[in-house]
């Protein structure tokens, strides 16, 4: 399913988190609620919930780094304290439109799925980042290859945390 092929990572992102979990980051930086939000993320068939979850960690984990500003302003100090590289997913953070439609109106659109996908991989990326990750992970990426039924195909990529001047 190509709208949980980011989620998919899942087992192995969190193994690769937990090894790295101090008291420290998992009460004082926020990091247990936020994995708890991230693990319920799975827990849903509906991408908007998923979507939605997966907001609810980038809001957990704002609220205990007391970044200021709009819920834009704030993720984008975050990501930039934390040395995160975001434009490759979203540029000026489009996901946060979606996020409002969601939350504001009930319907994010019919074209949540890509954006779920480059959400999880934001989020991954950042939790490396409070952990202070070095090393191999790998990111949901889309193919450019259509199958037999127009379908667009999702694989895995294979990157190394942390990245070099992508800020």
């Amino acid at each position: 399913n190509s709208t949980t092929s980011a989620l998919s990572l899942h087992p192995l992102f969190l193994a690769t988190v937990l090894s790295k979990v101090t008291l420290v980051n998992f009460g004082d930086k926020g990091l247990g609620s936020a994995l708890r939000w991230y693990v319920q993320a799975f827990t849903s068939n509906t991408v908007s919930v998923k979507f939605i979850l997966l907001c609810t960690v980038l809001e957990t984990l704002k609220k205990h780094h007391s970044f200021a500003g709009s819920f834009r302003e704030s993720i984008k100090q975050m990501l930039e304290f934390y040395k995160v590289p975001y434009k490759d997913l979203f540029l000026d953070l489009e996901f946060i439109k979606t996020r409002n439609k969601i939350i504001h109106e009930g319907f994010g659109g019919l074209d949540i799925a890509p954006k779920l996908r480059n959400l999880g991989n934001l989020i991954v990326r950042l939790i490396l980042s409070l952990l202070e990750y070095q090393g191999d992970y790998m990111e949901s990426r889309r193919i450019e290859i259509e199958d037999e039924m127009g379908r667009i195909k999702h694989g895995l990529i294979c990157k190394t945390f942390p990245f070099q001047d992508e800020c």
